[in-house]
């Protein structure tokens, strides 16, 4: 680690790393070095690759700001075994493993530490590009603050979660885990109206906690109670029983009169809503419908996060939000613009077509890639692993050029300009459409 910090003393250890606490010599200020294992105790550190993209990371992490976050001030990797570093504030306080049955409103400090997991996860998921939980919420590194101070809560940025799988990033368990271990509710049923609504976010995340994204999450959490709806796969059709002709007198035929007469009119607003649909569609539709339920995510494309950055106001720390109401209302409006958004998510697989524009291959030539242009001008990579897929290589992938396909690929990050890529697994999932 860098000679600019001396270390004190370990703050913890773990088979995710050690902390300790340090000096900055330069800034002559305490600190708090984080050294953490990416693969295991065992594993090793990052290559050379890993190292690059992990130091753009950081540059990244230290222009975000969040009243509830440990801010990086530095970073790096160990020269010798290529272990990655993270250096943040120094916070006074204590961890809230150790508040634990002595807090005074459990379930509104349970939100109260809910939302704030939630609005810095979403903040952070501009900076990683893919929207999940990017904070630790263990109640061990969870930091209240002594003096009272707005909001007197900190949290880590979760390093395990930033360089490991996405599918471990997308699971929602442990914001789950956080609630019951505050509430108490871990192992118990509870009712949808505990907590002021709380419990039916509860009972929701636990149905499916891998189905949220955090948008969806943030969304359901300051939502009046009832109702939350799960965004869970369709049940199946109910039976409809036979319906048992019965004699009735005319005071009890009234009711079932009036309640036709109100299904009639409500059925005429409804064609005449769906009439107005067909006649004024919306103006942007997903390229394709995902083939299984999936949570909200934002697709991030190149040209998209250049122009964002373009147009981002100045990150002057005099002009930043500075208080958790500037945050959440900036939350609200994320998480409202990504309610509009095209619904896709990395690792889940969907189906693309349109026209192929452009082809390329990886410098080994394991991979070949197409670029498919949809009707309504979005454009997405394809790819194909040579050893997996017989159709194409890099000799024949150029007979695709203005080809017309339907493909079935799951959406995989990758670490070039191309940023997602759509992985063709097997021939079956890929052929030419009709001309």
């Amino acid at each position: 680690m860098s000679e600019r910090y001396e270390i004190q003393e370990i703050l913890s250890q773990d088979h995710h790393g050690v902390v300790f606490q340090a000096t900055d010599r330069e800034e002559h200020r305490l600190v708090v070095v984080r050294r953490f294992f990416p693969f295991g105790p065992t594993g090793g550190g990052l290559q050379e690759e890993e190292r690059a993209a992990y130091s753009i990371a950081l540059r990244r992490l230290t222009e975000v700001t969040h009243p509830a976050l440990r801010r990086v001030l530095d970073g790096g990797t160990d020269p010798v075994d290529g272990l990655p570093f993270l250096v943040t504030e120094w916070h006074e306080g204590t961890p809230l493993s150790k508040c634990l049955g002595q807090l005074q409103d459990p379930v509104g400090t349970a939100r109260h530490l809910v939302q704030l997991a939630l609005e810095s996860s979403l903040l952070l998921s501009e900076v990683f590009q893919e929207e999940a939980l990017w904070v630790e919420t263990t109640p061990e590194s969870i930091i209240l603050a002594h003096d009272g101070s707005h909001p007197g809560v900190t949290f880590w940025i979760c390093p395990t979660r930033w360089i490991g799988n996405s599918r471990m990033r997308q699971d929602l368990s442990p914001l789950l885990a956080l609630t019951e271990e505050i509430t108490g509710w871990a192992g118990h049923m509870v009712s949808d109206g505990a907590g002021k609504g709380l419990g039916a976010w509860v009972n929701a995340l636990r149905k499916n906690p891998d189905y949220w994204s955090i948008t969806a999450a943030l969304h359901a959490l300051n939502s009046p109670y009832p109702p939350l709806v799960t965004p869970a796969p369709p049940s199946p059709a109910p039976t409809v029983r036979p319906f048992q002709k019965r004699s009735s007198t005319p005071s009890q035929r009234w009711p079932w009169v009036f309640a036709a007469t109100l299904a009639l009119a409500a059925g005429v607003l409804v064609f005449l809503q769906l009439q107005r649909v067909e006649q004024d569609p919306p103006a942007h539709e997903p390229l394709a419908a995902p083939s299984a339920p999936t949570r909200e995510a934002r697709e991030i494309r190149p040209e998209q996060v250049a122009e964002e950055a373009r147009n981002e106001p100045s990150r002057d720390p005099a002009t930043a939000p500075s208080t958790v109401d500037d945050i959440s209302e900036k939350a609200r409006r994320m998480a409202h613009d990504r309610a509009q958004a095209p619904l896709f998510i990395i690792g889940r697989q969907y189906e693309i077509q349109g026209e192929v524009v452009e082809t390329t291959s990886s410098r080994s030539g394991s991979t070949v890639y197409a670029l498919v242009r949809s009707a309504s001008g979005d454009q997405h990579w394809i790819g194909f692993r040579t050893e997996k897929t017989a159709q194409f290589g890099p000799k024949t992938i150029d007979t695709l050029l203005h080809q017309s396909i339907t493909a079935k690929g799951r959406l995989l990050r990758e670490s070039s300009p191309r940023k997602q890529i759509f992985l063709i697994e097997q021939d079956s999932d890929f052929q030419l459409s009709p001309p």
